[in-house]
């Protein structure tokens, strides 16, 4: 693994400065952009909540999505280990939760 170099994000108006492998960069900076994106979501018009609460909800959002995608995968494996399905009626499966998942990622609801 290589060395740790610093880098700077922005989340929500606030810089960070963090220490990251240079391998993992365009990761960190594609994680960062989507907390600012969930925080400025869940802030935006919403002048009653404070820093630590948008961070908070934000976070509690993230982990909703976290979690719908980690149940679409194993009903994904699901499908791959059950015998019922074989030749292309687990290409086609998979390909529809696929198309399902990356609509997901994207912010699209299927």
């Amino acid at each position: 693994m290589s060395e740790r170099q610093k880098m700077n994000v922005e989340i929500y108006g606030q810089l960070y400065t963090l220490r990251v492998a240079p391998e993992d960069k365009a990761n960190v900076e594609k994680i960062a952009r989507r907390v600012d994106e969930m925080m400025r979501q869940v802030g935006g018009g919403q002048s009653h909540l404070d820093y630590r609460d948008v961070a908070v909800l934000a976070a509690m959002n993230i982990a909703e999505e976290y979690f719908k995608l980690q149940k679409e995968y194993q009903e994904l494996v699901t499908i791959l280990d059950d015998e019922k399905y074989q030749g292309g009626c687990v290409q086609k499966e998979w390909e529809r939760k696929n198309y399902a998942i990356h609509f997901h990622i994207a912010g699209y609801r299927v």
